[in-house]
């Protein structure tokens, strides 16, 4: 992951990740577009202190986080990382 998170570095610029955390529900809410449910055999939740550990390997530092709620009760970890 560290090569990936390096690749979108630009000198001084901003890198802004959302996360989304565990949950009860299915990682992919079923909905309407069915193309969507592909993802389920492959989306991976990565904890975000995992996704700062590997930016911060590469010369990314941390700006803010914070977690925000969904309409439909699924929370997401927001970080900005500066490089």
């Amino acid at each position: 992951m560290a090569s990936y998170v390096d690749g979108a570095r630009v000198p001084g610029g901003v890198l802004t990740a959302v996360l989304q955390l565990p949950s009860e529900m299915p990682n992919v809410t079923p909905s309407p577009y069915r193309s969507l449910e592909s993802l389920s055999s492959i989306l991976r939740l990565i904890p975000p202190e995992t996704f700062a550990g590997h930016a911060e390997e590469v010369g990314f530092s941390l700006l803010t986080s914070e977690v925000v709620a969904a309409k439909g009760g699924k929370q997401f970890f927001v970080q900005s990382l500066h490089a």
